[in-house]
Order: C-alpha cells, then structure tokens, then sequence
C-alpha cells in the first residue's frame, strides 16, 4: 500500500511539476456533478503504454489530474461512475477506485484472457454494461452485489461507445482492426435493456467511436473516424445527419450533458465543446 500511495503522488508531481496539467492522446469524456473527466493514453501514439495512462477533471474552468498515472492505469477509455466508485475500462480489465479515498489500490473486475478491448461502460440502475471490441462481447456487473463477475449480457459485432436513455441502450460498432468497416459496423439499439436484442438504428457503415443521447431520447450522436464527424440520428425515424464535421478531426468516445456535446480529439489531444442548441465549437481543454 505504501508503494502504491508513493508511487501515485511521485507520478501527480511529475505530470504537473513543469506545467499546468494537460490532455495527451486523450480517448474518452463523462460529464459528471458539474465537471468533465478526460482520459488520457498519455502517449505521442495510440500505441497504449504500461503507466502512463491518466485522468483529468475538468470543472469551473479549472483542470486538474484526477487519477495520477500509475501501474495499474495502462489505457484509459471509457468512464463511468456509482455511488462513491469511478469505473475505468483499461485494455484488459476495468479498475475501480473509491472516490473517498483515491489513494488506495483500486478494485479490479476481470475478464476472459482474450478480452484484451475492454473499451467502453454504462451505468443503468446498478449495473454497469462493459464492452469488449475483439470480442464481440457485452457484460453486465451487479454493482449492489460482492462478487462483481462479470456475465456476459449480449453478443454484438465490435461493440464501442455504449449510451443508455431510460430502458434503452445504444451502442457503435467499431471492426476489429479499426481500419476496414463492414456492413455489420453501424450504429445499434437495444430497445428494452431487460431483454437484449439489437436493432440497427442506421445503415451507413463507420468507425464509431463513442455514442451518446440527447436529454429529450429524441437524438443519438455517434462519433465516426471515417467520416472525421459526428452524425446525429432521429431516434425514432433512423434519419441520420451530420452534426458536426472537421477535417482531420479524431473523434473518440463522445458524452453529452444538458447543453453540450463533448468531444475527445484524439489524435490532437484536445477537447471540444458543441453547443447543441446552436452548433458552436470551442475547445475546452
């Protein structure tokens, strides 16, 4: 424990000893109780490395390391969080840390040993859904239980980005080598969480990314590398139209809160904010 603890002020104090902490190779958002976390590869590539990953907050327009790197942090995506936890996915596993005390070791939920894209999580009621890339696999955790083993909840192709709006799940495709879309790699929904089965909401294939709904369910945004854009789907009709695009723009895994779409610029590590009543950009971090 004391190793660990030393290990994680060393490597906080190194991350902001030069300079005002900032976003490297920054991969997924959640908005949350005001704020905005931001993981981080901490990397020049995508290539995830051993102790370098990390996570920002972002609040009051203030940045700070919420998560120092450390040796259990490899790659962080996406986030999510319960009661007093923050969930981490991290190539392999998730971790889990105790937001009342930071400093202790996190919790480790494990998986299969060919699982090795764990990528994004969603909370809905008390459980936490998993998706796993390579493998095709979505897993549900009972948060309110002890053991918290993972079961698996759905097979889909690639699952990505996961997005709940009341009993409904949304979820992206991504192909495995994350170059070469198929037919099969679009942009779904799992109309009724308590009985799984997929629905393509469109029919435009892509790299997604990240997906997330509009406060009213009436909107599902889905980040897309192919097109360097966001799409933004009728939920009702599966009408799909860009929301926002850039050239060269690396769109990761996306949230939404009330008034904004945030997006993570992977590949320029940066952050950017969409108004979602006007369409405005501006980057945030």
């Amino acid at each position: 424990m004391k190793r660990f603890v030393l290990t994680c002020l060393f490597s906080a104090a190194a991350l902001c000893a030069s300079a005002a902490p900032a976003v490297q190779m920054n991969e997924s958002v959640l908005p949350c109780d005001g704020g905005l976390f931001i993981s981080n590869y901490g990397t020049e590539t995508p290539a995830p490395a051993p102790g370098k990953g990390y996570i920002l907050r972002k609040e009051g327009g203030r940045l700070s390391v919420f998560l120092p790197p450390q040796p259990a942090l490899r790659a962080p995506t996406g986030m999510a969080v319960y009661g007093d936890w923050f969930f981490a996915a991290n190539q392999t596993n998730v971790l889990a840390w105790d937001r009342r005390d930071l400093s202790r070791a996190p919790r480790i939920i494990a998986f299969a040993p060919d699982d090795t894209a764990v990528n994004d999580l969603v909370v809905s009621g008390s459980t936490l859904y998993i998706s796993v890339t390579n493998t095709d696999r979505i897993y549900a955790v009972d948060l309110d239980g002890t053991d918290w083993t993972p079961r698996l909840w759905l097979c889909a192709p690639g699952p990505n980005g996961l997005a709940v709006h009341g009993r409904t799940m949304y979820l992206v495709s991504s192909p495995h080598d994350y170059a070469r879309p198929g037919k099969e790699n679009v942009v779904y929904a799992v109309d009724d969480i308590t009985r799984p089965a997929l629905r393509p909401l469109n029919a435009t294939p892509g790299i997604y990314d990240g997906v997330a709904v509009s406060a009213d369910g009436r909107t599902v945004y889905a980040s897309d590398w192919t097109s360097a854009s966001v799409i933004a789907i009728d939920a009702a009709t599966g009408r799909e139209t860009t929301f926002y695009h850039e050239d060269g723009l690396s769109p990761a895994d996306i949230a939404a809160d009330d008034t904004s779409l945030y997006i993570p610029d992977m590949l320029h590590s940066r952050v950017l904010a969409i108004d979602l009543a006007t369409g405005a950009a501006r980057v945030i971090a």
